[in-house]
């Protein structure tokens, strides 16, 4: 997968003001969710300014203060050149849940080094966000490893980032419930496949079911590991009915057709541990018609 970045260009024996932004992001909404570790609508509920060494690791940070750094990489590290904001979210897109609710997000204070700047306390965002800072490879010659604090996100002016709008929300939440569809889809067919309720490639008829999704019925064919829509919708041997879904727990129930008259059909409990859905409970009948 294509990584896109906002990358920092520092420039020795000047000051870290003269840090310039460079953008390779994709303007695609189905190309950003995948590029992107933690997608998110939610409110910024606080704004501050910090200093860079807020936004270290203590292991990393320790290491930094003994080198030999240059002038420009001191006063970078002992500016309040970021803006943290804390959010509370309304919907996440992507990502994992945070303890105690609220997610903490960095970024550079001008829009000249990839800084969003537009965040401001009380208003709501959609925001796209990194692991991964663009700033503190500046200091890569001195520590190699993770300098990230644990749970914190870097937002840059180059992603989808932007304040709260109806149309850009609804057009990330298809893109949300197609990829969620497609995940659970998958995951059906492999946990009826270990209970031979299914042949290996069936066609998929998935019927979506649930108050979040304005969307029709849609036709999977599963071929290898690649799910590609079909119109072809007289060959279906297996109906997905997705009843619900949250972030982390699915119901559905299955219709599946084995040899013509062999017919099962059942329901499945999803849950999602550490990104991955797994069966919570598997009900099944299998009956055989005579026609």
């Amino acid at each position: 997968m294509k990584k896109y970045v906002a990358v920092i260009l520092a420039f020795t024996m000047i000051s870290f003001k003269a840090l310039a932004c460079s953008c390779d992001y994709p303007s695609d909404i189905s190309e950003a969710f995948e590029t992107s570790n933690t997608i998110l609508y939610g409110e910024v509920i606080e704004v501050e300014f910090v200093k860079v060494s807020e936004s270290i690791n203590a292991e990393a940070l320790s290491i930094l203060e003994e080198s030999n750094l240059k002038e420009y990489q001191k006063e970078l590290l002992d500016s309040d050149f970021l803006i943290k904001v804390k959010v509370k979210p309304h919907h996440l897109f992507k990502g994992q849940n945070q303890e105690d609710e609220i997610f903490t997000f960095y970024t550079t204070r001008t829009a000249a080094s990839c800084g969003y700047t537009a965040f401001k306390k009380g208003e709501e965002y959609l925001i796209y966000a990194s692991q991964n800072s663009y700033l503190l490879p500046t200091f890569n010659n001195q520590y190699k490893e993770k300098m990230e604090q644990e749970n914190t996100y870097w937002v840059s002016n180059c992603s989808k980032t932007y304040s709260f709008d109806s149309e850009d929300y609804h057009a990330l939440n298809n893109v949300y419930l197609n990829k969620q569809l497609e995940s659970i889809s998958r995951n059906i067919f492999k946990i009826l496949k270990r209970n031979d309720k299914v042949k290996d490639l069936p066609d998929v008829y998935t019927e979506i079911s649930f108050d979040k999704c304005e969307g029709e019925n849609v036709l999977f064919q599963l071929e290898d590991k690649e799910i590609n829509t079909s119109t072809d919708k007289n060959t279906k041997e297996l109906y997905i009915h997705i009843l619900s879904f949250t972030a982390n727990e699915a119901s559905i129930e299955f219709r599946s057709f084995d040899e013509g008259k062999i017919e099962h059909n059942g329901s499945v409990l999803l849950v999602k541990r550490e990104g991955v859905w797994n069966s919570k409970s598997f009900n099944s009948v299998t009956t055989i018609n005579n026609y």
